[in-house]
């Protein structure tokens, strides 16, 4: 056995001895009480009265001992032995060998064996045989008697050295098998806390991993429900500060920032952070953090020039906005090889675990997937606002054209100014909304309703009744606004009509121009025809066509001739 497993045993053992030796005395304490009282009474019933302070001053010692609880090992087991011993020195005493002083031996070995080891256990057998010889001599001689009714053999040398042998052999026997077996039970022991104290080790793995994963199962969790806010989220400051300050507040993270590419490619910018320094330095305006051009040599603009995340080791000195920073790692935003940000993440920790990097890949993959989903949005609201325009200047250039082909009149007069009736209708189809307003000169209300059709304000309609009558309520309004918009629906589909009227006029006299002009294969015909056709179609007094070969500046009459009028 080495020496190191050799001291473990020892102090095992001793830890041992230590709890069952306590445990004893606890028992003895307990049991000495009450046999206190029937051996004071049998003594005093003997005439032996003077042994019952030696009763009261084991139990007292018993209970010193028992209840100091620094008392060394020593002091215990060598009061436990001593009171063992007195309970054979009185039983010898008292009957000779009459007596149990055989077990009381017996007992005395055990303990000497079990809390002092194999040195104690062939002290205890010296004892024994010292303490038979001597009242083995004492009897014989006749310096101690006791009552004839309990003599036996007391007085036979014989007798008390055939009981001491056979005590012996006993007490040799049960002290050798003991001591074979007893380092064996404490090795027995010994590889029994073993496992325990390894099973112990093993729960405690596997309660930590069982928290791992439900920590991973939470996470992963938390992943997946910010995947679905962020597909609902239609605004890029509300996405970017939303991811920053969940992950911030999710994870072991010290500081969390976003950066978004410029419209140039060159530049990352500041979107949104969150941490302990981030969000001070954003609102004092760091340039540091928040302007980082691409391809700088940091893991910012490396991930942004490279499109792959980048993560390093920055000493204090490097990152002053942030000194507790001990790895950072740069994940690029990129989408069909553009790269649309990078989302930067610091930790106080030496090192990222690979959970918590699979995790922040696939956070990155998330938000690079809503900001195309954003972009893509306002790149189609930018388009449908501008072919609204369009289609508000084309309506709107359309019913120029054709009022001023075809004027209109208005059917009657107001009684109230112009100038008050355009304001008031400017403001009604700004808004969109009926508006009306009373005149006090003319004691009047004039409501004016909008006339919109498909987002375009083509006019509105004005109507006047006497101030008696008072304003007109909730719902006549809605119902004009209703009418109105019906009737502006109407006149814009009438135009439409007009519109696609003439487009068919055009082509139909178009084609029939065609058919004239390639009746004959003669060009001088074809020119003629086509400049009388032309001049008629478009109601010109008189047409010219003029001939110039390529290269020429102008022309002359030689040169061109007067093809024919209309």
């Amino acid at each position: 056995m080495s020496e190191k497993r050799r001291g473990v045993y020892s102090a095992e053992v001793r830890k041992w001895q230590s709890e069952l030796l306590d445990r004893v005395l606890r028992i003895v304490f307990i049991v000495a009480i009450p046999a206190l009282l029937i051996a004071s009474y049998y003594v005093w019933r003997d005439g032996r009265a003077w042994l019952i302070p030696f009763y009261v001053g084991g139990i007292v010692l018993v209970g010193i001992v028992r209840f100091w609880k620094r008392a060394p090992y020593t002091l215990k087991s060598g009061l436990l032995l001593v009171i063992v011993y007195g309970l054979v020195v009185l039983s010898l005493v008292r009957a000779g060998l009459s007596s149990n002083v055989g077990v009381f031996l017996l007992g005395f070995s055990f303990v000497a064996a079990i809390f002092l080891g194999r040195r104690g256990a062939l002290l205890s057998i010296t004892v024994t045989v010292v303490t038979m010889g001597v009242a083995g001599w004492l009897f014989s001689t006749g310096v101690w008697t006791i009552p004839a009714e309990i003599q036996l053999l007391s007085d036979k040398p014989f007798a008390w050295l055939s009981y001491t042998f056979t005590l012996l052999l006993v007490s040799t026997f049960f002290i050798a098998s003991q001591l074979y077996l007893f380092p064996r039970l404490t090795e027995a022991l010994v590889l029994s806390r073993q496992m325990t104290q390894e099973l112990e080790a093993d729960r405690e793995q596997a309660v930590r991993e069982a928290g791992s994963k439900q920590r991973r199962a939470e996470q992963l969790e938390w992943v997946a429900n910010l995947g679905h806010a962020l597909v609902s989220l239609r605004q890029r400051e509300d996405l970017v500060w939303r991811v920053v300050r969940e992950i911030a507040e999710t994870f072991d993270i010290y500081q969390a920032n976003l950066l978004l590419m410029n419209r140039s490619g060159d530049t990352l910018l500041l979107a949104a952070t969150s941490g302990q320094l981030g969000e001070e330095l954003a609102r004092s305006g760091a340039t540091t953090i928040a302007e980082v051009p691409v391809g700088a040599r940091n893991a910012l603009g490396r991930a942004a020039q490279l499109g792959k995340e980048q993560m390093a080791l920055p000493m204090p000195e490097q990152l002053s906005q942030f000194p507790d920073s001990r790895v950072e790692i740069s994940l690029p935003l990129s989408v069909r090889g553009e790269v649309l940000g990078v989302l930067d993440l610091h930790s106080t920790r030496p090192v990222f675990t690979d959970e918590e990097l699979q995790i922040f890949r696939i956070i990155a993959g998330q938000v690079t997937t809503a900001l195309d989903m954003v972009r893509s949005l306002e790149e189609t609201q930018t388009q449908i606002q501008e072919m609204r325009t369009l289609y508000m200047q084309h309506t709107l250039a359309s019913w120029r054209t054709l009022l001023e082909a075809a004027p209109v009149q208005s059917a009657a007069g107001l009684q109230v100014d112009a100038v008050q009736v355009t304001a008031l209708a400017q403001a009604a189809m700004a808004e969109r909304r009926p508006h009306s307003t009373r005149f006090e000169a003319s004691g009047i209300y004039l409501l004016v309703v909008p006339l919109v059709a498909h987002d375009v304000a083509l006019g509105y309609l004005a109507f006047t009744r006497a101030a008696a009558k008072g304003d007109w309520d909730a719902n006549t309004r809605s119902l004009m606004a209703m009418a109105a918009e019906r009737l502006a629906v109407t006149l814009d589909n009438t135009r439409l009509l007009v519109e696609a009227r003439r487009q068919a006029l055009y082509d139909e006299q178009l084609s029939h121009l065609g058919d004239l002009i390639w009746q004959t294969p003669r060009p001088e015909v074809i020119m003629e025809q086509s400049v009388r056709e032309l001049g008629r179609f478009l109601g010109a007094s008189e047409a010219q066509l003029y001939l110039a070969p390529e290269g020429v500046g102008g022309h002359d009459e030689g040169a061109s001739g007067h093809v024919g009028n209309a």
